[in-house]
Formats: C-alpha cells, sequence, structure tokens
C-alpha cells in the first residue's frame, strides 16, 4: 500500500470540523504501528500538508521522559514569543498552551 490513502484519511480526521466537532476544536491523532512501516513519513507528510494551519508543531514524544517534559516541547515548538518555561509546573505548562494557543486564533 501507498501512502497516498493514509494520507488522505489522516487529513481527514485532522481538518477542522470533522467527525462533527467544533470549528476550533484541537485535535490529537495517534499514529501507531510496528516499527520501520512508515509512521513518521506520513506523519510528516500530513504535517507539511497543512501549512496553512497558523499555529502547529512538530514535536517527537519518545524524547519526552513524562507529561510536563512534552507539554514544555510543545510550547517551545509554537511560533512567536513565549515566556520560559523550564521550571514551570504540569499545571501552568497548560496554561501557557492554552494562552498561547488562544492568541494564535485571533
Amino acid at each position: 500500500m501507498g501512502i497516498a490513502e493514509p494520507k488522505e484519511e489522516l487529513q481527514k480526521l485532522l481538518e477542522f470540523g470533522a467527525a462533527g466537532g467544533e470549528a476550533e476544536q484541537l485535535r490529537v491523532v495517534s499514529v501507531v504501528s510496528y516499527r520501520g512501516l512508515g509512521k513518521t513519513t506520513l506523519a510528516m507528510v500530513v504535517f507539511d500538508s497543512f501549512d496553512d494551519v497558523p499555529c502547529r508543531a512538530w514535536v517527537v514524544a519518545s524524547g519526552c521522559k513524562d507529561v510536563r517534559a512534552l507539554l514544555q516541547e510543545i510550547y517551545s515548538k509554537l511560533p512567536g514569543e513565549k515566556e520560559d518555561t523550564t521550571t514551570s509546573s504540569l499545571a501552568e505548562h497548560g496554561k501557557y498552551l492554552s494562552v498561547h494557543l488562544g492568541e494564535q486564533q485571533k
């Protein structure tokens, strides 16, 4: 199987308003399979296809040791100026992400 069909399926899952959701609902989709089958390639191709989305980030979750580290990594990859969050708590990271993403949608 090529990449075109899975790419289309993944793009549909990520489109705003898909699956009966709100137009501004945030989306997270997991791509799961065996090692070496092209999950990262598929995800990168789909990520690149959404270049018109004003606020998006490419983050490798496997490099993060816990949820706090993952949130910090996501926050660091978002565009625009941000506060230093290296010593922030989990709750503070969530707040920073929420505020920053809200500003990006304006």
